[in-house]
């Protein structure tokens, strides 16, 4: 996995991910969503984007990750915004029960 992070994005922080998401990288993941948390706390933002239009694969401890950033995000009033979601992890998310716990946008 390759992650990027924008802290000053025009609408809150962005994470920006490609390859694969799973336990070799779960934890650094979760650490960048707490950054970036943080950050947006800090400047007020009230969102935070999570891209994964180039994610090749992601598993259940990055599937964990992302929800333990949803949580952590919403209990600092922060919307969690994952951008570019592939149909194969649309359909993944949707198999788990949390298409409707993610908002998404293109």
């Amino acid at each position: 996995m390759h992650l990027a992070m924008d802290l000053e994005g025009a609408d809150g922080p962005v994470i920006a991910l490609s390859g694969e998401v799973d336990m070799l990288v779960a934890d650094q993941l979760r650490s960048a969503g707490e950054t970036a948390i943080a950050h947006a706390e800090a400047k007020s933002s009230q969102r935070l984007v999570i891209d994964l239009g180039e994610v090749t694969f992601l598993d259940s401890t990055g599937i964990g990750a992302l929800v333990a950033i949803s949580n952590a995000a919403g209990a600092a009033g922060v919307a969690l915004v994952l951008r570019a979601v592939s149909p194969r992890i649309s359909k993944l998310l949707a198999i788990t029960g949390l298409d409707g716990v993610f908002a998404t946008e293109d």
